[in-house]
């Protein structure tokens, strides 16, 4: 069963899901006289590459990065995700005003997703399972293995709601000091 719906029966069944999101998928087994029941959060999502103009509403001046989190409809999130491929220098006090990043794969898991995106001042960590979990399957950009982006100091969240981002169709939004393209 997908989503509490019969999807058939037999040892070579084969579905296909269509809408992106988070299904819960059902199987009632046998192995000899023992019968067995699995349930399993199946991920479905679309990827879609974006880039990020921010202009700091305060004076910054300094290593920055960008990061993404991704609340479900199911109460759970994904993220935030940082990636080394979005730090730079910016420094608005001599010319140097806005943090871009451009064409960064991003999955979505919801077609109005509520997105949160920071401006962060960044430091190395050490690698772990977490924190990589969450970065491949989210914000999906490469680094050197051993060592992820974390948040020294949060700057600045901007947070774009439901249908804020038009189910994902290519364009420009804007929250606040943030502006986002879908390509």
């Amino acid at each position: 069963m997908v989503n509490g719906e019969k999807i058939g029966e037999g040892n070579n069944l084969e579905t296909t899901l269509t809408e992106i999101g988070v299904h819960k998928l059902t199987v009632n087994y046998r192995i000899g006289k023992g019968r067995y029941h699995r349930e399993v959060d199946v991920y479905t999502y679309v990827t879609k590459r974006l880039s990020f103009h921010i202009t700091p509403e305060q004076n910054l001046c300094g290593r920055v990065a960008i990061g993404i989190t991704q609340h479900l409809p199911n109460g759970g999130k994904i993220g935030p995700g940082y990636s080394k491929a979005t730090v730079q220098e910016i420094c608005t006090a001599d010319g140097r005003k806005t943090a871009t990043a451009a064409n960064i794969e991003v999955n979505f898991f919801s077609q109005t997703p509520k997105l949160e995106v920071e401006l962060i001042e960044p430091r190395e960590v050490k690698d772990d399972s977490r924190t990589r979990f969450c970065v491949l399957i989210f914000f999906c950009i490469g680094g050197s293995p051993g060592s992820q982006i974390a948040a020294a100091q949060l700057y600045e969240t901007y947070t774009y709601e439901g249908e804020a981002l038009n189910q994902l169709k290519a364009g420009t939004y804007r929250s606040g000091a943030c502006e986002i393209t879908i390509h």
